[in-house]
């Protein structure tokens, strides 16, 4: 089957070619396989396109809904509007085309230019419950010096007009491949870069020439596999193994004997490894998944206009309590139209409103509504109210109670100073846990398994010089917290500030909640802050404890009512 035509009729008759037009723009993809099943989409690299997932069709299609894309400017993709596109530009429009088919995909498996696209994708927030798989992945030239980038790209540009698309396959499609390579496989590399438009292989060098794989990777959390041919000379193993050591979540796996077009070469063995790494879904498949690959996996019920909507209204806060559409578009990657009609969404529903005479939009009462529907429903800040006011009261000094969200304190009642100097933050502020003595009270009751999972890459932001930085750090200080049953501070987290914390339990025995007096600097003495302020913190923190229904002598519950309850 070398004959061009041949493998043009053959590939057409398995991968069926579509066309799919939105907004004037007209996307070709190849699909086959039920609407039903778990959707793979398969993104092509720099000198190929939808066809060369030819040899995927017959082991896949059976289990998966396979959709090839053809890359803007690519088989009959409208190139992108962008004279030098990044790999944002190409997620935006691999965003669009999937939104129209209306596909959440389960996995996503990008070769070599295709991995920077899937990462990119996968990073602006639209990869939720899925899985990437990138195969023999290209890191781009982006965290290179200009001139580096500039030279790599004339390169490019200039072999492709020296030779053209015919030209270059006849002389690059064997460099794909290894020595040992059948003649099929090489006729189907060298079918599909034959194929390559000049203006869409323009736009992809550029892209390649300023992206950068790895930097995308730190941000991406779900499961990935990264394959590489163990005889790939384009992007050699020690490239690609730094890519996976790139990611929080990434397995590695060498496919031995093979080139850079691993998938073309040998399609039996990469077929087998894909199905290892998903596993369960095919009846033969080796069930491999690990428990946090399934968790993401079964996200897949997540919808992402939903999704989108509560990241738009997670933009504002009290520093940024007017923005437009433009910005947010820009900000989460997502098309101008699909902010508009989400915000316009928001606004219907009271969530959003227009500033006047301006395009802006600010948060709503709704949002408002909502936050105090939240507070009421959790027991613990009805019975706080009454102790916190005594605890002001005995002290002199604000009080305050938060719970944890993630990474986060969320203060949720609290009882002003009756003085000129009044805490500042209000119900609903937000303040880093590691970076404040009250997340510490709540942290500390955490396993180290549980705080690994808070602070997953074990970095922490630095907001004084008494803030740990790194997990070990934090660690150390929360073990005697933990042994003390308290904390207290001075400028722990800003200066002139000093707070008094102590945990709050209910009948689980776990912490569900932290109170803290916070007072000025100078205004106490450091005996009274040790004496009679701390005792009255614990006092308070145990009568609360006490009317949660906590109680020593029973044994810790595993799990945390409340804390579910509010997370």
């Amino acid at each position: 089957m070398n004959n061009l035509s041949a493998i043009d009729n053959w590939v057409d008759e398995i991968f069926p070619l579509r066309e799919l037009v939105l907004k004037g723009r007209v996307f070709s993809y190849r699909e086959k396989g039920s609407l039903a099943a778990p959707a793979i989409v398969l993104l092509h690299g720099i000198g190929s396109a939808s066809g060369s997932w030819a040899y995927q069709v017959h082991d896949l299609s059976e289990s998966y809904r396979l959709i090839a894309w053809d890359a803007p400017g690519y088989g009959a993709s409208t190139a992108l509007p962008e004279d030098a596109p990044i790999a944002a530009d190409y997620a935006v429009a691999l965003t669009d085309f999937l939104a129209a088919l209306d596909v959440e995909p389960d996995i996503i498996i990008g070769h070599s230019l295709g991995a920077l696209m899937a990462a990119a994708y996968a990073v602006a927030g639209g990869a939720i419950g899925t899985a990437l798989v990138l195969v023999d992945p290209a890191n781009g030239y982006g965290a290179a010096d200009k001139a580096v980038r500039d030279e790599k790209l004339v390169a490019r540009l200039a072999n492709m007009d020296k030779l053209g698309p015919e030209g270059l396959a006849a002389a690059r499609a064997s460099a794909l491949l290894s020595a040992d390579a059948s003649p099929e496989a090489l006729a189907l590399v060298r079918w599909n870069m034959s194929r390559l438009k000049i203006d869409g292989h323009a736009q992809a060098a550029h892209m390649l020439a300023y992206g950068h794989l790895m930097g995308d990777a730190a941000k991406y959390a779900g499961p990935v596999l990264v394959m590489c041919g163990g005889v790939d000379t384009v992007t050699p193993e020690e490239g690609c193994r730094k890519i996976s050591a790139a990611f929080q979540n990434a397995e590695y796996r060498t496919l031995p004997g093979v080139g850079h077009a691993s998938y073309v070469e040998n399609p039996a063995q990469f077929n087998k490894a894909i199905l290892k790494f998903v596993g369960g879904l095919t009846p033969n498949a080796e069930n491999t998944l690990s428990e946090a690959k399934a968790d993401v996996l079964t996200q897949k019920y997540v919808v992402p206009g939903l999704q989108r909507g509560l990241q738009i209204l997670r933009i504002f806060n009290r520093d940024r309590t007017e923005v437009g559409a433009p910005e947010i578009a820009r900000e989460l990657r997502i098309p101008r139209s699909t902010v508009f009609r989400l915000m316009q969404t928001l606004e219907y529903m009271g969530l959003l409103e227009k500033v006047n005479n301006s395009s802006d939009y600010r948060l709503g009462v709704g949002v408002l509504s909502l936050g105090f529907e939240f507070l009421a429903s959790l027991e613990v800040t009805e019975v706080a109210q009454p102790v916190l006011q005594k605890l002001r009261d005995e002290t002199g000094f604000s009080t305050h109670l938060v719970i944890r969200d993630g990474w986060d304190v969320v203060f949720v009642v609290k009882a002003a100073a009756k003085t000129t100097f009044a805490s500042s933050v209000n119900i609903g502020t937000r303040l880093p846990a590691h970076g404040t003595v009250l997340g510490r009270m709540l942290l500390a009751d955490l396993s180290e398994d549980e705080l690994k999972q808070v602070y997953p890459s074990g970095k922490l932001s630095e907001f004084s010089d008494q803030t740990p930085t790194t997990l070990s750090e934090l660690t150390n200080l929360l073990e005697q917290d933990r042994k003390r049953g308290y904390a207290i501070s001075e400028a722990y987290f800003e200066n002139g500030i000093g707070s008094v914390a102590a945990p709050v339990r209910d009948f689980s025995r776990r912490v569900i909640a932290a109170i803290n007096v916070t007072y000025q600097d100078g205004t106490i003495k450091r005996s009274d802050v040790k004496g009679k302020i701390l005792k009255n913190v614990l006092q308070a923190a145990e009568e609360l404890s006490r009317q949660l229904d906590y109680r020593a002598d029973i044994p810790n519950i595993s799990t945390n009512a409340y804390m579910n309850k509010a997370l």
